[in-house]
Order: structure tokens, then sequence, then C-alpha cells
């Protein structure tokens, strides 16, 4: 049945409905919230019973519109919106996607449905399972700490719920869903910029609310034109202009690294324009110090995207390492962290060949992860109390640590190959896996959005039919 024929719909007004909930509601009437948040989850299971197909598709639009950690990043609690409600201390997202999914299995007649993956979703399968048992060994072996094992592990078992529930959609579906989904994120912003419904980045900047798109979709929108209208289209630009021109969209050191790697898919784009690839990369570099001059001189230092800015370019203008690793700011961070695996990989080479798996962590040898302990910090008070350092800022550290040099080998190699190819959902799932896949569930999800319509476009040759298994 189709997902827009039969008695329930998958429809643009329901999930409007539920965006201007989850921005009108933020951080307020938790009580409102909750109920409201009950009312969701019952709506998707009625809709799932009707139709399965247009039921998955809500769960999925639900999961990825919620207000989640993009918008709660520095909160100490979490609210009782569709993403964060708990129960007995478990996230009720994951505990209805697991039901569901038994659901589906059960009424599937026990038929698991099961696609062929390209090599970046073979990526995903590798890195999970094999971090599992690995980290399952050396957790027995109290190499690894159990809790963090756990914590691991249930960042990366909605993976393959995900995967199972995708397999009912047609790459129809997901496009609908990335459509609306797009849509709907940008007239959230609107909503929350002109309600006042902010949240708190830093002592006196507030940025409009975001969900799981808006980190992925601000700036390579125009790259996804045959998606609306140019009327829409044109309306969507104009909003995510204004909405900057106001400083009212976050912008972190990993969406500057969205807009390099834009840049660079955009100039190596065409053999024409590939021919002067170093040349412009030389010209950028060149750049560098005049533009952060025009930065620092023109921008208003309050913002933080002039203050993540000139963190970047402190890298190319400072040479001492400690300073940077020191400096208690995300790229400083991010250098704190490269530092210590280097140190690691140098002294445990046998280590970095094989992983750690989940639950595996890296003592802070330099003493530079110590600086960034505390609330709303990179890291836990019980990680500089154990010397052990189990969560990083970016995929690639993470895949080394987890997975050691096979693992990492198998990720680069699946970047290389969503970088080349030439469609925007290719590289929409690249930025993801280069960026924010290992830091939630959503990001999982959304890159497995990206990724069955990247597929849809595949030749038939590069990947095998879906199938059944009894």
């Amino acid at each position: 049945m189709s997902p827009q024929k039969g008695f329930i719909r998958y429809r643009f007004d329901v999930l409007f409905l539920f965006v201007f909930f989850e921005v009108i509601l933020y951080d307020k009437l938790p009580v409102a919230q909750a109920v409201i948040s009950v009312i969701e989850y019952t709506f998707i299971l009625a809709s799932i019973i009707i139709n399965r197909r247009v039921g998955v598709m809500y769960l999925i639009s639900f999961t990825l519109l919620s207000m989640g950690a993009w918008s709660y990043v520095t909160q100490e609690s979490l609210p009782y919106n569709f993403w964060g409600l708990r129960v007995f201390g478990f996230s009720a997202n994951i505990l209805f996607c697991i039901g569901i999914s038994f659901y589906l299995l059960i009424s599937n007649r026990f038929r698991v449905r099961l696609n062929k993956q390209n090599l970046a979703s073979q990526f995903y399968i590798f890195f999970i399972v094999y971090s599992f048992l690995l980290g399952g060994v050396f957790t027995l072996a109290s190499k690894n700490y159990y809790d963090n094992f756990i914590k691991d592990f249930l960042v990366y078992l909605p993976f393959f719920l995900y995967l199972f529930l995708i397999s009912f959609l047609s790459a129809e579906d997901s496009k609908i869903i990335l459509k609306y989904g797009i849509a709907l994120s940008i007239i959230a912003m609107l909503i929350s910029y002109f309600s006042g419904q902010l949240f708190d980045y830093g002592e006196g900047h507030t940025f409009v609310l975001m969900n799981s798109f808006s980190f992925s979709i601000i700036f390579p929108i125009y790259f996804f034109k045959d998606l609306f209208t140019k009327k829409h289209l044109y309306f969507f630009l104009a909003s995510i202009l204004f909405l900057l021109i106001q400083g009212k969209v976050f912008i972190g050191s990993k969406s500057i690294m969205l807009i390099i790697f834009l840049l660079l898919w955009i100039v190596t784009s065409s053999y024409r324009a590939f021919k002067y690839f170093l040349f412009v990369l030389l010209f950028l570099v060149i750049l560098v110090q005049p533009l952060t001059s025009w930065i620092s001189q023109n921008i208003d230092p309050d913002l933080v995207v002039s203050y993540k800015f000139n963190q970047i370019f402190s890298v190319f203008e400072i040479v001492d390492i400690d300073l940077i690793a020191f400096s208690n700011t995300s790229m400083g961070n991010i250098v704190a962290e490269a530092v210590t695996i280097i140190h690691w990989m140098d002294k445990n080479f046998f280590q970095f060949i094989i992983g750690k798996g989940f639950g595996g962590g890296l003592n802070d040898t330099n003493g530079y992860l110590a600086t960034y302990v505390g609330p709303g910090a990179g890291y836990s008070e019980v990680d500089l109390a154990r010397d052990q350092f189990t969560r990083f800022h970016l995929p690639l550290f993470e895949v080394i640590v987890k997975a050691g040099l096979l693992g990492t080998i198998i990720y680069l190699r699946a970047l290389i190959l969503l970088f080349k190819r030439r469609d925007i959902f290719s590289f929409s799932f690249f930025i993801i896996l280069l960026s924010v896949f290992s830091n939630s569930k959503e990001m999982i999800l959304l890159s497995l959005i990206f990724n069955h319509l990247a597929m849809s476009l595949t030749k038939p040759s590069e990947i095998a039919a879906s199938h059944i298994i009894k």
C-alpha cells in the first residue's frame, strides 16, 4: 500500500504539528511534554498496525525532527519530549523501536528483510560487531570497564534496529522523509526564532533550536533543489540566510568542517575543476592569515561563529601544540585527543593493530584531556578518576581506538568512495560518517536514510537486490 493512500497517510501537517509542539514546549511544562509524547508514541503504534510503511515513516521522522542532543547539548537534565522521555531510566525511543521491531518481525511471519549494503554501510556492520566482540573479551578480562562497555554498546545498538526498519521502505519513502524533514527543520528554526524559544551555548549566547537534520542540511541545502519547487527552495534559502545574518544558527567546528568539505566536493566534481585543485588548496592556505585578520576585524567577536573560526585558524598560527591542547576550546580538545592517540599508537602498537573494542579508552599520558573534564565539557569526572577516556570528538578517533588498524582502513576507504560519488545523498552520508556518526543514535539513523537514497542511485551490479531470510 502506498504511503499516500489508505486510511492513514504520511502527512506534512501531522509532522508540522509535531514540530510545533517540540519547539513551543522546549524546556517548559514537563507534564504536558510527557503527555504529548505518550500520545505521539500511541499514534505511531496505531499507524504501524494500520499501515506499517507509513508507521515506520512517522517513527523515523519523529525521531529525526525531535529537539534532541543538538538543542540540549548543555542541559543537565533530559526533557520529557519525544527524544528525551525515559522509562525506568531507559530511552523510551529505543525501547519503542525494539518493541516495534519485534512486532514487525512477528507480523512478517518471522521473515527478516535484509539488504546487501555498499562498503560504507558494511563499515558500520564490521565496526559494531567487531568492537562488540573484542570489547566483550577485554571486558571479561578486566581490561575495559563494564559500564564503559555497556555505554558504547547502547550508543550503537540502534543501528541494527534502524537498518531493519528502513528495509520496509522504498527509496521514494526515504526521499519523502528527507524532503519533509529538511523543510520542517527550517520552519522549526523560524518558529524558534520568532517565539523566542532558544537554547543557550555559553553565557549570553542563544541560538535557534536544532534537530538531527539541522547539522547536515543548512549549508548544502541548494544541492537538494530537486526535492523542492523553486518557490519553496528560495524561501528556505532566504530563511537560512536571514537566521545566519541574525547570528542565531549555531555554527561549531564540525559545521565549519562541513563547509570546507562541501567546497572541496564542489571543486573536485568536474575534471576541469580538479585540474586546479592543488592551486586552489595552495591559495586557501596562503589566505589563512589575511582571512583570520578580516574575521577578527569585521565579525562580532561575541558571535560563536567568529570564535570557532578563530579556534580553527589558531591551529595554523600557533606552533606550540601544548598551547593549543591546553586552550580549553573545541579545537584544542580535538588536538589533545589526536596527540594522545598518536602517543598511544607509538607506545602500544599491537593494541593499535587490533583495537580495544567497546569500552576501550586511553590514558591521559600528556595531561591534555584533564583540561576538558566537568559539566558541559567533553568528559566526566569518572573518566579522570579512572584515567580512562572512552568517548572522542571525531569518529576517526573512535574507530582507531575501538576497531584498530583494520577498522580504520575500512573506514577511510568508505569515506573515499562516498566522497568520489557525485550525488548529494552520498556526500551527505560522507559528511555524517566523517564528523558525527558516533555522537548519537539519531545521526546513525539519518546517515542510513542518506545511504538508502545513495544506494538507489547505484548500479545494480554494485549492490545486490534485497532478499528474505526465513
